[in-house]
């Protein structure tokens, strides 16, 4: 199986440039339906297993590490998604040596 060449004109800039804006408003709306539900405030009472107080403590620490609101999360993958595009099609330019 032969390896095409990389897509020639704006195509894959267009491409990028769609994912970035994408993401950035995506970022920007923060549709409610993507709220992650937040910690419980009540306490595990005294009689609760090891198993509960492990869960609820696994729990509470990966609500510190996980966003708000996942449109975040998305967005900003969509926004390095799109970057990276572009900032890889410019360098294959640059580096294209039948562009000289």
């Amino acid at each position: 199986m032969r390896r095409s060449d990389p897509p020639t004109g704006t195509g894959t800039v267009l491409t990028g440039l769609t994912l970035l804006i994408f993401g950035a408003v995506l970022e920007r709306v923060r549709p409610a339906a993507l709220d992650l539900p937040t910690a419980r405030e009540d306490s595990l009472p005294a009689d609760a297993g090891r198993v509960s107080r492990y869960a609820r403590r696994t729990r509470d620490e990966l609500e510190v590490i996980l966003p708000d609101n996942l449109s975040d999360a998305f967005g900003r993958s969509f926004v390095f998604l799109g970057a990276g595009l572009i900032a890889l099609r410019l360098l294959d330019l640059l580096s294209d040596p039948r562009s000289e």
